[in-house]
């Protein structure tokens, strides 16, 4: 992993943070014993603890339990709550938890470089008191600076050097780190190692920012992230499955559906596979709560080594169901001696949030600008500090943007950009998305604010930096504005730069692809329907020469649709030629179109130089195909090339 745009490192890193030979044998003889699967009680691989913070519990104890409802209750795994806000878990609780045998140790709160400090307080020499032998657990810490490697020992590393205890794996920060940003990392983490099933350590670490980094965006906080959550151990080391039991089912995950008010539903099943490891048969029941889910079977008999597969489906009584979320429960029970009972949750979100509005920037929406904002095309100008300006929309050319040609100022006051009314009159659960490239200074100094209004004069806040931002590439981002928006016929949206301090200054706000989403409404009309391309191989050459002209039409929406394509020339004197071909096509749903052909030059004098080619396709489908809720007709497209021909 190496500065700039590389972001993931060649090879796995882990860390054996040994001084001398003796330290290495207590890292190395752990790894090996936990590898082979040397464990004094092989049921502590179904067991996990998790401790939260005093500070900001909702937070810790939130993340921690999102954890625990989606990947290890639906797994299996026995989890202990040791929170000292919501259940008084005191220090003496985590001893006895880890010394019985916990594979899952999870911290998140307040730390120190040899300590967890809140939640309950647990020190180095609380870890060397341990008498968890050969039942060493997997550590994940996410406090600040637990994992200082640059100090003497930090509290990471305590965990993997005290012998015949502890750990066999930790992971910590080496700096501060932040609530949110923790919270969506310990979430993403175990997503990635039950959801996707990536077990191997350093895969899993790598995975696991990959993801977080898709869902934070890629500024220098993620890029912080990234660098600063290290691995004490093998990085191949294999988070082993709960030692398996007569009765396996797979997979692990949950059945989650969706679909709007009436269906289909999709996915509309999944399978279950029972298996049976043991030596004897037994006989088994599935069973299920819930009206709309259906079951291929509900029960038997599996002898050893067989297995059975049961289909779980939403079924037609789902089409009745209103809007909201519905949840039920398939149960796998081992009637014979309950040995591998389990469960897998099933859930169905009746009712999707689907695109109402959309700004792609293509066309200036008309929006009430302040100050430095506008639409237009950004220059790539600005940075001073920070990352400068794009040079063009997420897609297109156009954006909104603060100073489209360099940085805010300094000592400004709040400039805003806001939305024309927005009539949200009918929908609910509405959310905006919109692609992001922002610059801005940590907000000890610095500001940018997203915040939402139904009156125009009430505003809300939705977003501000909470950190640096600096972008170096389009994210979309989405926030919920329901509580202000959901069933109001004057939403408004408004962007904001400022207040900025006197020094340093960012390049700022763009936004491009501006979105509504929610349920109800009608079908969304798109507004553009087609696109058209033109390439010119080869773009320079000495008369007489030949260039290859390709040409594209494509068809943006799911309907059927006809477009309309001419190719104009203006030749390198300045003569206009309009029409210089001309046709037409049927395109369906999101087809493209394509043809070529070759187009002389010769040896005149009226085209040496720049020679322009420019497509133009015209969206020109028939009533009643073009007619509501399908989209209109009328969309246009151009794209051009330019041939350079130098006289022989």
């Amino acid at each position: 992993m190496d500065a700039g745009d590389d972001w993931t490192p060649d090879i796995a890193i882990g860390r054996f943070p040994a001084d001398d030979g003796a330290e290495l044998t207590v890292c190395v003889d752990k790894t090996l014993s936990f590898d082979n699967g040397v464990f004094a009680d092989a049921e502590y691989t179904a067991r996990a603890c998790f401790m939260a913070s005093v500070d900001n519990y909702t937070i810790s104890e939130g993340t921690h339990n999102y954890v625990v409802s989606n990947h290890m209750d639906p797994n299996g795994i026995v989890s202990e709550k040791l929170y000292q806000v919501t259940y008084g878990a005191t220090t003496q609780d985590v001893r006895n938890a880890f010394n019985s045998g916990k594979l899952y140790g999870c911290y998140s709160g307040h730390g120190a470089t040899t300590y967890w400090a809140d939640g309950p307080e647990f020190t180095q020499s609380d870890v060397n008191n341990l008498t968890n032998y050969q039942m060493y657990s997997w550590v994940l810490s996410f406090a600040c600076i637990t994992g200082t490697f640059s100090t003497d020992e930090c509290f990471m590393e305590t965990w993997i050097l005290a012998a015949d205890k502890g750990a066999v794996a930790a992971w910590g920060s080496s700096v501060n780190s932040y609530w949110t940003e923790d919270d969506v990392l310990e979430k993403r983490l175990f997503d990635t190692l039950w959801d996707d099933d990536v077990r191997e350590l350093g895969p899993l670490y790598n995975t696991t920012k990959i993801v977080y980094a898709g869902e934070m965006g890629t500024g220098s906080t993620t890029r912080r992230y990234f660098e600063m959550y290290n691995h004490m151990g093998d990085p191949a080391l294999f988070i082993p499955y709960a030692i398996q039991t007569a009765m396996t089912v797979t997979p692990n995950s949950p059945f989650d559906s969706e679909g709007q008010s009436g269906g289909p539903f999709t996915p509309v099943n999944k399978v279950y596979t029972i298996e049976n490891t043991g030596v004897s048969g037994f006989n088994y029941t599935v069973s299920k709560t819930q009206s709309w889910v259906t079951l291929s079977s509900t029960g038997g008999y599996l002898a050893a080594g067989a297995t059975a597969n049961i289909t779980a489906s939403i079924n037609s009584a789902a089409n009745g169901l209103a809007d909201g979320g519905y949840t039920d429960t398939v149960s796998f029970v081992n009637t014979t001696n309950h040995d591998g009972d389990t469960a897998r949750g099933v859930s169905l979100q009746v009712g999707v949030p689907v695109m109402q509005y959309e700004w792609n920037m293509d066309t200036n929406p008309g929006w009430t600008t302040a100050g430095q904002w506008a639409y237009g095309s950004p220059t790539g100008g600005g940075g001073a500090y920070g990352n400068p300006d794009p040079t063009s929309g997420a897609t297109g050319s156009s954006v909104y943007g603060y100073n489209l040609a360099g940085d805010y100022e300094n000592s400004m006051s709040e400039t805003h950009l806001t939305t024309t009314a927005i009539d949200c009159t009918d929908l609910a659960d509405v959310s905006v998305r919109f692609q992001r490239y922002l610059n801005v200074e940590t907000p000890s100094y610095d500001h940018a604010y997203l915040r939402v209004s139904n009156n125009g004069s009430s505003w809300t806040t939705v977003w501000e930096n909470s950190a640096e931002v600096t972008d170096s590439a389009w994210s979309m981002v989405e926030y919920d504005i329901s509580d202000v928006a959901d069933g109001e016929s004057t939403v408004y949206l408004r962007w904001t730069m400022g207040v900025t301090d006197s020094s340093w200054t960012y390049s700022g706000w763009n936004i491009d692809d501006v979105q509504i989403y929610a349920l109800g409404g009608g079908t969304v009309v798109p507004t553009d329907t087609v696109e058209v391309s033109i390439g010119c191989t080869p773009d320079n050459g000495v008369l007489p020469f030949t260039t290859q002209m390709a040409i594209s039409l494509t068809n943006l929406t799911t309907e059927n649709r006809r477009a309309a394509g001419r190719v104009d020339m203006v030749i390198a004197n300045g003569t206009p030629y309009t029409n210089w071909r001309a046709g037409w096509t049927n395109l369906s749903d999101s087809e493209t179109y394509s043809t070529f052909w070759n187009q002389s030059l010769p040896a005149l004098g009226s085209l040496v130089g720049n020679n322009v080619f420019t497509i133009v396709g015209v969206d020109v489908t028939p009533a009643p195909y073009n007619q509501p809720p399908f989209a209109p007709a009328g969309d246009t497209d151009n794209d051009a090339c330019t041939v350079v021909a130098t006289s022989p």
